[in-house]
């Protein structure tokens, strides 16, 4: 019996379980495959009073999965536990009471909000409203304009409610490269060519030098891109892009999407490619944009919570074997140029 499933064994005995932690403190930090603690097991299993336990003896109650998921997350949601076999509709009351428990550890620290709001969008298709409400209470009221009053619960509501995305065939006419091309990338310094001598677009696999110091870029801010582990927080996030200067405003920009069908190739799950009337320019595209209902920055942070949310494992789509290497969820963001921006979902591999 390895570390975690001797936890796991009297999981639904709370002296046991509190007796084994005293004499085996370690334990409450073993993980399976999936990155997933005993936390995670007795969240996903509504077991309020193991999950009280394993909090008192050092349990992380912010901790994440592989997947980006917390405790709290599968405790709404367990279905988000595979492979696991763990029940997959406990008790109404039982979840709820586990829900409260992880609450009362956490609802204090901001960076945890956004948390409880994923919490709260994974709540919503269940039709309990009594666990809405409780998220609900958990969670400072919204601004008026706040995204995050958007359900991403399905894809289709996301991208509806988030953003106007323009088809594969927009605008309508045969272009040299398109700019659903993700493939290519617009050159950097727009501003600093005259109208009509901007070079043309490259693959960005031969037009860099990849030495850290010699191939940094003049112009973007962070060097352009950025990784980062998929559990960041709000503030964090919204640093991070400050840093890289994306701006918030003009709300005129054209959004395209697109989903890996071969991750490890191709380098992302999913991605999501921002540009501005002036980037657009660089296709041959005067089309004057509409303005979106989003500002970017705000855009971007939702992709982050739509990627998190998606009911997909990631196990082994960037060559993890499962045992040495593991996959967990990560992002990148891109400054293409100070017009063109991205971001995309993609594992780390995580080893022994």
């Amino acid at each position: 019996m390895n570390d975690l499933d001797s936890v796991l064994a009297v999981l639904d005995q709370p002296d046991a379980l509190r007796a084994l932690l005293r004499e085996r403190p370690q334990l409450v930090t073993a993980d399976d495959d999936d990155g997933r603690t005993p936390l995670h097991h007795a969240a996903s299993r509504a077991l309020p009073s193991a999950v009280e336990a394993l909090i008192e003896h050092g349990a992380v109650v912010g901790t994440i999965d592989y997947e980006g998921h917390t405790p709290l997350h599968v405790a709404v949601a367990p279905e988000l536990m595979r492979h696991t076999g763990a029940e997959q509709h406990p008790p109404a009351d039982a979840r709820r009471a586990t829900v409260r428990v992880l609450l009362a550890h956490g609802i204090s620290n901001p960076y945890r909000e956004n948390e409880r709001r994923d919490a709260l969008e994974l709540a919503r298709p269940s039709a309990d409203a009594e666990l809405v409400r409780i998220l609900e209470a958990s969670l400072p009221p919204p601004m008026a304009d706040s995204d995050f009053a958007a359900d991403v619960s399905s894809e289709a509501a996301f991208y509806a409610r988030l953003g106007h995305i323009l088809p594969d065939t927009w605008p309508g006419k045969s272009l040299e490269v398109h700019p659903t091309d993700f493939e290519t990338f617009l050159p950097t310094s727009v501003p600093l060519y005259a109208p009509g001598a901007m070079p043309p677009l490259t693959d960005w696999t031969r037009s860099r030098n990849w030495h850290p110091l010699r191939g940094a870029p003049l112009t973007e801010p962070a060097g352009g891109t950025v990784y980062f582990d998929g559990g960041i927080s709000e503030a964090d996030f919204h640093t991070l892009l400050q840093i890289l200067r994306i701006p918030a405003f003009p709300h005129a920009f054209g959004v395209f999407v697109a989903d890996a069908e071969h991750p490890l190739d191709q380098r992302f799950l999913a991605q999501m490619r921002i540009l501005r009337q002036s980037a657009l320019a660089a296709y041959g595209i005067t089309d004057v944009l509409e303005n979106q209902p989003i500002d970017i920055p705000s855009l971007m942070w939702a992709f982050t919570r739509r990627e998190r949310l998606r009911p997909r494992s990631i196990r082994g789509t960037f060559g993890g074997d499962g045992d040495w290497a593991k996959e967990r969820l990560c992002f990148g963001v891109m400054v293409e140029n100070e017009a063109a921006f991205r971001i995309w979902s993609r594992a780390w591999l995580i080893t022994k």
